[in-house]
């Protein structure tokens, strides 16, 4: 018996050892095996030596390539042909095995070792594609070519046989009982149409109620969730024939994603969006003043839309690419002088042209103690500059203001007034100064000539010092480092410029707390003009204590004359009687060009 088992190799006698229920050890080697074979042999042959050796029912099913002999289990392979279906072959005639004869029955039935054996073995599905296909037609294209038969609006096909469907589920360690076996698919009629799609030539057209029906074809390439892009909306020419499109504009404030937002200069109005597109064509920067047309604003959209842009500051919107930027202007002394007083009496403004002018481009400071003085002077000189100079482009901000002051300054003065109340938020506010800053920056590239008056240079402080972390670097008075970079970049743009217009910046700055005077500390000694309103005198400062830089390229041969007399004659004077003597010579003569031709002939007198 021994050497029966010698023949077969180990995976056999694993196989074998299962059918006899001997447990065999992970690293048992092949003599192992035939020994507790043979010993498990030896005890059967004690207990029951009168019946046969035969396989068990409850067996493995192995699938392999040779043709299946066992009179129970039919065996489907994928090399069979499945045209017909498959029947078990006649049972040979068996005898009697005792012995060794039954060793050589069991392994002459058992099945040769395949790789798709091995496979059925630990899959419980068997080996083959159990999923039924459409059976194809070798003939339905000769139906379908002109003046065959049958070549008509149906098209037939021939009755082929379909493969047998093998069981969905098979038991790990074989069927119960003999699969049942397969029925042989029954021919489809002839009438039915063809269950796929495919392209008839165009001959064969058919009208839509005659095509046979063919199922839809799902594109893989688009999610099961994808819906359908919205209809496109009107074109800028229906838009137009319709009159639905809007005037815009405003100022472009620009955001870092790369999109505008253009703040309207009316109040009441909604800002406009503008695309990043037509940022980039055009090459616009924060504080351009753009005008074009805007589309209907839709109910998903937060802005009006920009439709297309027709000018950028009061030009063509093409001729603005090429422009240069504000920086890389050359910064030159004011060489022009700003006229206040003209034909007025008023004798501030008239001591100011004559000790003190203020030039375009000018940086003055005008320090104040009372903040109603600086108010006050401050309308004066913006009034002044709008009556002599209607071209200039005169803007003033206010900083930190109550509303009913607001009103009031855009009631006296016809500037531009630019304000933030002091219920906005520090974050609103510094964004104004930004915009503002911009703006005029803008306008001197234009070759503009800007006057901006600010009110006030420590309320900007204060409100920047606010937005400062609190782990910032502090300086005395609890003035943080940064606070002042806004207010110095606002009051350093004020510049004559040698390429282009000028910017002229008069900022007022209070110095009623520790904070006002630490921002006045920083600013100190930037200014091209400084003067310092007291109440102490009649006009509200001390002409003669005004401090000017290179003021005499403002003044004439005649009046750099008379102005260096006054000056000489008057500083050894007490400043308010000195004040009294240059009045009463105003007093006198009607306007600034009187005083000076009559200047000599009092000296001489």
């Amino acid at each position: 018996m021994s050497e029966d088992f010698e023949k077969l190799s180990v995976l056999e006698l694993r196989k074998l050892a299962k059918e006899m229920g001997v447990k065999l050890g992970a690293g048992i080697n092949k003599q192992g095996i035939i020994e507790k074979l043979t010993e498990a042999r030896g005890d059967e042959k004690d207990d029951a030596p009168q019946q046969p050796m035969h396989r068990p029912i409850r067996s493995a099913a192995i699938i392999t390539d040779d043709e299946a002999e066992d009179d129970d289990i039919p065996v489907l392979t994928p090399n069979a042909p499945m045209s017909r279906p498959l029947t078990p072959r006649p049972a040979p005639a068996q005898t009697p095995a005792t012995g060794a004869s039954v060793l050589s029955g069991i392994s002459a039935k058992a099945p040769a070792f395949t790789m798709e054996g091995s496979r059925a073995w630990n899959n419980p599905r068997p080996y083959q594609n159990s999923q039924p296909g459409y059976p194809r037609n070798q003939n339905s294209w000769n139906s379908r070519q002109p003046g065959a038969a049958g070549a008509s609006s149906q098209r037939p096909y021939s009755a082929a046989p379909q493969r047998p469907v093998a069981p969905s589920y098979t038991p790990r360690f074989g069927p119960e009982q003999s699969a049942p076996e397969p029925q042989a698919a029954q021919p489809t009629a002839s009438n039915d149409y063809r269950p796929v799609h495919y392209s008839a030539p165009a001959q064969d057209y058919q009208p839509a109620d005659a095509q046979p029906f063919a199922p839809q074809q799902q594109d893989f390439n688009r999610p099961a969730h994808y819906q359908a892009a919205p209809a496109p909306g009107p074109t800028l020419s229906e838009l137009l024939t319709a009159g639905d499109v809007g005037d815009g504009e405003g100022v472009l404030e620009m955001h870092p994603d790369g999109y505008g937002i253009l703040r309207s200069p009316v109040s009441g109005k909604k800002d406009i969006y503008i695309a990043n597109a037509q940022i980039r064509r055009f090459a616009l920067r924060t504080g351009d003043y753009v005008v074009g047309k805007t589309r209907p604003q839709r109910e998903s959209d937060r802005y009006v839309a920009m439709l297309y842009i027709t000018d950028i500051n009061g030009h063509a919107a093409e001729e603005v690419k090429a422009r240069p930027t504000f920086d890389s202007f050359t910064a030159i002394y004011p060489k022009k002088r700003i006229n206040l007083s003209g034909r007025s009496q008023d004798a501030a403004l008239r001591l100011i042209d004559l000790l003190c002018p203020i030039g375009f481009g000018q940086r003055a400071l005008i320090t104040c103690e009372n903040k109603a003085q600086g108010t006050e002077m401050l309308k004066k000189l913006a009034a002044a500059v709008c009556r002599n100079y209607p071209k200039a482009q005169v803007k003033v901000l206010l900083v930190n203001e109550s509303p009913e002051e607001v009103t009031e300054m855009r009631d006296a003065l016809k500037a531009d007034v630019i304000a933030t109340t002091f219920d906005e938020a520090p974050e609103e506010q510094q964004r104004v100064f930004d915009l503002l800053t911009e703006r005029a920056q803008r306008l001197v590239e234009d070759g503009r000539d800007v006057v901006l008056l600010l009110d006030s240079l420590t309320q900007m402080a204060r409100i920047c010092n606010q937005l400062i972390p609190a782990t910032a670097r502090t300086l005395q008075n609890g003035l943080a480092a940064g606070a002042m970079l806004r207010a110095k970049r606002l009051f350093g743009s004020a510049r004559n410029t040698r390429e282009a217009g000028t910017l002229t910046v008069i900022a007022f700055a209070g110095g009623e707390t520790a904070l006002d005077n630490a921002a006045l500390e920083e600013i100190k000694g930037t200014a091209n003009l400084e003067m310092s309103l007291k109440q102490a005198f009649s006009v509200g400062f001390d002409p003669l204590a005004v401090r000017a830089k290179k003021s005499e390229l403002l003044l004439t041969e005649q009046e750099k004359h008379v102005s260096d007399s006054l000056r000489a004659m008057l500083k050894d004077i007490d400043p308010k009687e000195a004040l009294s003597q240059l009045l009463s010579m105003l007093d006198k003569t009607e306007n600034n060009d009187d005083l000076v031709q009559k200047f000599d002939s009092w000296m001489g007198a």
